[in-house]
């Protein structure tokens, strides 16, 4: 599973900079916010997979961190192109940080 979602993951982020590179509705900001957020949700998924967790758990995870990853894509696409007031970073900062705590709980009630 590891070596999937490591492939899958260099995959959408070389298809996520080709789109930036070939698109020129597709601002760059977007296109690296986006490209961090692919980046930070395969290394949520393979920690998740990394770490001693009941099978359950893993795919529970896997799907959350897949769909959250999926919102913040489209907030990545949708998000204005500065850092400043901008919700949409926002937003996927604290879904980010909501994965990393759930990641930690599932991993603490595990032992």
């Amino acid at each position: 599973m590891k070596s999937i979602t490591l492939a899958i993951g260099g995959i959408l982020i070389a298809i996520n900079l080709l789109f930036g590179l070939l698109l020129s509705s597709y601002s760059s900001f977007n296109m690296w916010f986006n490209t961090i957020v692919l980046v930070l949700t395969t290394l949520f998924i393979q920690i998740v997979h990394s770490v001693k967790l009941l099978d359950a758990v893993k795919v529970s995870l896997t799907i959350l961190f897949v769909v959250s990853g999926l919102l913040k894509l489209l907030l990545g696409t949708i998000a204005p192109e500065h850092i400043q007031n901008n919700w949409c970073v926002i937003v996927c900062m604290l879904l980010s940080v909501f994965e990393i705590i759930m990641t930690l709980i599932y991993h603490k009630v595990s032992h």
